[in-house]
């Protein structure tokens, strides 16, 4: 969430108004409370005036511009775009009849101006919009139509927009912006942009990050020290103090080691004395400072050793968010109130913290109905490390399948920024199961979600005009880092070259370069050349044995290595029989596949050693073709106290009828015994002398595969 809420803004603008203008009684209220405590009704406040306010006087037409100008970027600031939409609608109706009257500001082109900025702005910042888009808009900016205090506030809004780029270049336009509207303002009016310019150094999370914030701050108190009105004093002082904070936090992230640690925490004491002292800040700035202050004692649970301690500090870091929380559901701040509840959840899972799926759940539903695209994602990104933590991963194939969904029926308001964003996701996921041991279910659904990349990129061709060329190269990025996760299913590993020909195809297009399209077109032409893989990895059996011999084989061998030797699923891959794939392997391709490498998976080197020594001779008899890496382990595993058959299956993945068969054959060949039954269970135990003994053989026998 970011610092630069837009209370502080809102209440500079209270204060400032107020010496002019005759405000209602809620706004009155605001302001003799220092505080927006009943946040929920500002929404149905500003549409009201908007829709009721009278242009029978200069003083009235001014407070209607006033409730324009302070409706319009408070949704802005909060990010609320529906919000947006119907003030704004209201808003260009009631322009049409203020043109009319005799008090008509001068200068109506100017908000005109300015109510289409700020929309391109909201729509950037939610990511309806390219970056393209937004930027050729601030292009056509007539800048001859704003005065100082328009220029001012249109400066903060471009530097606060860019400020929440993902890019690296884009976001350091954000710094540029941002001083020009600091140079701008009046001194009274600042601090919202000095928020932002602090926001800068805080996203940044450098090493010299600490020092600008400290420049900020200076910056702040030399403001407050000027302010033409004293009663904004307590907004300054808050502000400093969650800067204060920010500093801290990273700090104990970043700069601290565990040599730091009672530092850190002398330091963290000084700030919770601060912030007790400043008994008048507005709630708003407490919660602030109570997030930072989270986030300083999940750090220090990462500087110390001691159990204990780390408990204390995450226990400290939730108690913090929670306070907050309670806060705003006093406040009814429904946006806030969930922004804070995924920091809290991000804070919980990043240090493996308990978190519920239901909360989670929410958090993503809401985002998405209140269409603030990253938030969304965010919220389905934490989702992710939640099912990581709790070893669910295959969970989040569903979170990304519903990004993917959504993205194509909302194409035209961002929606393939989401499916470029869904394909990132979907690579952190997939590359996490990559590491796991044994045949992953990624596998099976490769297809499935290779056919949704495939989409996109159709859908990228038909609307590029709406994309833009950004987004594209981001896209083809991506598509480059899911390379690695291609290898993991057959169809997938050749159709992925045909789509890196096809992204060819589509990047000359972008940079107009027909040299290279013109590649791409015969590329493209040459997949229909009979050795190509893409021709058969659909084909039947008949057609699969007339293929040339090195297409065949490596079509082959890419199978097996996909299923970690499993034969059986192989062959699904192709949809051949198990018996017609099997006819093609041979002992040498066994020993190729490196199921003899000298490994250890177990803490038992030399039964694992025995085991591996004894499958060799099932192979080299022909006896087992099947290649299955973890039966040492899991016989290492089960050497003390047995196995059931049931066991076999559940932790090799494997049918009833393949566990029997496998047991069968040990039994025949002296690897394990039947121990005892119960009931209609078998009870199995391995039988460690003829292993050992198998081990004080001939060791050379081993066959060292070629890597």
């Amino acid at each position: 969430m970011n610092i630069n809420a837009f209370h502080y803004r809102l209440l500079t603008s209270l204060f400032q108004g107020s010496k002019s203008l005759n405000f209602p009684t809620l706004l009155r209220e605001i302001i003799r409370k220092k505080d927006i405590e009943e946040v929920h009704k500002l929404d149905d406040f500003f549409l009201n005036e908007l829709q009721q306010a009278s242009f029978e006087t200069q003083a009235s037409v001014d407070y209607f511009l006033f409730i324009t100008k302070e409706s319009l970027l408070t949704s802005f600031y909060r990010r609320d775009f529906t919000a947006f939409e119907a003030q704004l609608e209201v808003i260009l109706h009631r322009m049409v009849a203020l043109k009319a009257v005799a008090y008509a500001p001068g200068n109506i082109n100017s908000w005109e101006e300015f109510f289409a900025l700020l929309k391109a702005a909201l729509l950037r910042l939610i990511r309806h919009d390219a970056i393209e888009t937004y930027e050729s808009h601030i292009s056509d900016i007539d800048w001859s139509l704003f005065d100082k205090s328009f220029i001012a506030q249109v400066s903060n809004i471009i530097g606060f927009t860019y400020l929440h780029e993902d890019n690296q270049e884009q976001k350091q336009k954000a710094r540029i912006w941002l001083m020009k509207a600091l140079g701008e303002f009046e001194n009274d009016e600042k601090l919202n942009a000095s928020l932002s310019m602090a926001l800068y150094f805080i996203n940044e999370h450098a090493s010299n990050s600490v020092e600008s914030i400290q420049q900020v701050i200076e910056q702040i108190k030399s403001h407050k020290e000027n302010l033409g009105n004293k009663e904004l004093e307590y907004l300054f002082e808050g502000a400093i103090l969650e800067l204060r904070a920010q500093v801290l936090r990273i700090k104990t992230g970043l700069l601290y080691a565990e040599e730091d640690y009672e530092k850190a925490q002398t330091e963290l004491r000084e700030l919770e004395s601060a912030h007790s002292a400043l008994d008048k800040l507005p709630s708003f700035a407490n919660n602030q400072i109570s997030r930072a202050l989270a986030h300083v004692n999940a750090n220090l649970s990462n500087l110390v050793s001691d159990e204990l301690e780390k408990a204390s500090h995450m226990k400290a870091a939730n108690q913090r968010m929670e306070s907050a929380i309670e806060n705003l559901k006093g406040h009814d701040d429904e946006a806030n109130l969930f922004h804070y509840r995924l920091e809290k959840a991000a804070i919980a899972i990043h240090n493996q913290s308990p978190q519920t799926e239901k909360e989670m759940k929410e958090l993503v539903q809401f985002f998405k109905k209140r269409q603030d695209h990253p938030y969304y994602l965010l919220a389905n990104e934490i989702y992710i490390g939640l099912h990581q933590n709790n070893g669910s991963t295959k969970k989040s194939y569903d979170l990304i399948q519903e990004i993917f969904k959504l993205g194509l029926k909302k194409i035209e308001y961002g929606g393939f920024y989401l499916q470029n964003e869904g394909l990132k996701l979907a690579n952190h996921v997939f590359l996490f199961e990559k590491e796991q041991p044994g045949v992953s279910w990624m596998v099976e659904i490769l297809d499935d979600f290779f056919a949704k990349i495939l989409q996109t990129n159709q859908s990228l061709d038909e609307n590029l005009e709406i994309v833009k060329q950004s987004l594209a190269e981001d896209f083809r990025a991506a598509c480059v880092d899911f390379e690695p996760i291609s290898h993991f299913n057959i169809k997938v590993f050749f159709q992925y070259q045909l789509l890196q020909i096809q992204l060819l195809k589509l990047g000359s297009k972008i940079v107009k370069d027909d040299a290279s399209l013109a590649i791409a077109e015969r590329l493209l032409n040459g997949l229909a050349s009979k050795n190509n893989p893409m021709n058969f990895i659909s084909a039947t059996w008949e057609e699969f044995k007339d293929v040339p011999n090195e297409v065949r084989n490596k079509t082959l061998n890419k199978c097996i290595d996909i299923t970690k030797g499993d034969l059986p699923a192989a062959a699904n891959h192709l949809d051949f029989s198990y018996r017609n794939l099997r006819s093609y392997i041979t002992f040498k391709e066994v020993n190729r596949l490196g199921f003899f490498l000298d490994r250890q998976e177990t803490n038992n080197r030399q039964l694992e050693l025995g085991i591996r020594y004894m499958f060799y001779d099932l192979y080299k008899q022909g006896t087992i073709f099947e290649v299955v890496f973890d039966m040492p382990k899991f016989l290492v595993q089960h050497s003390n106290d047995g196995f059931y058959s049931q066991d076999l299956e559940e932790e090799l993945s494997i049918k009833g009828t393949t566990a029997k068969k496998y047991i069968k054959i040990m039994i025949e060949n002296g690897i394990i015994k039947q121990d005892k039954t119960t009931g209609r269970r078998h009870y199995y135990k391995l039988i460690r002398e003829n292993v050992m003994n198998r081990l004080g053989k001939d060791q050379n026998t081993l066959i060292q595969s070629a890597q």
